[in-house]
């Protein structure tokens, strides 16, 4: 686990950590975008989230769902179903997280096109480092 938390650290913001679990987040307002935990090496499932908490115990009543979750140790919270898909995939439905506090974006880029120069005569300096991640 060690090894691929090094390479997810690179442009995530680590919010939360336990013995063999850990959350990561961007600068948006989602509590966490990635998260990891220890374990035989397997994907855990995409999560959406849902409008209200009716969907969510839509979700539950599915064939094969499970009963709706508590996220007690999560951040943000929340309640949470787990499907599969007909694939085989987890795939997971999230309502209630609290949303967090929005980070600073980065910059934003004038480009110039074909008929339009916004950046004669100017440059665009970038600060090193990894580009910040925000999940829409």
């Amino acid at each position: 686990m060690t090894s691929a938390l090094t390479c997810l650290q690179f442009a995530l913001i680590d919010i939360k950590s336990a013995e063999d679990k850990v959350w990561f987040r961007g600068y948006g307002p989602d509590r966490y975008v990635y998260y990891a935990r220890k374990g035989p090496k397997k994907f855990l499932g995409g999560t959406f989230q849902t409008e209200n908490y009716q969907d969510l115990q839509r979700a539950a009543k599915l064939p094969g769902a499970s009963s709706i979750l508590e996220l007690s140790d999560s951040p943000g919270g929340g309640s949470i179903v787990s499907l599969t898909d007909p694939e085989g995939f987890p795939v997971n439905v999230m309502y209630g997280q609290t949303p967090a506090e929005v980070g600073k974006p980065p910059e934003k880029l004038i480009l110039n096109f074909e008929a339009e120069k916004p950046c004669l005569r100017t440059f665009q300096r970038f600060e090193p480092g990894p580009a910040a991640v925000h999940k829409q």
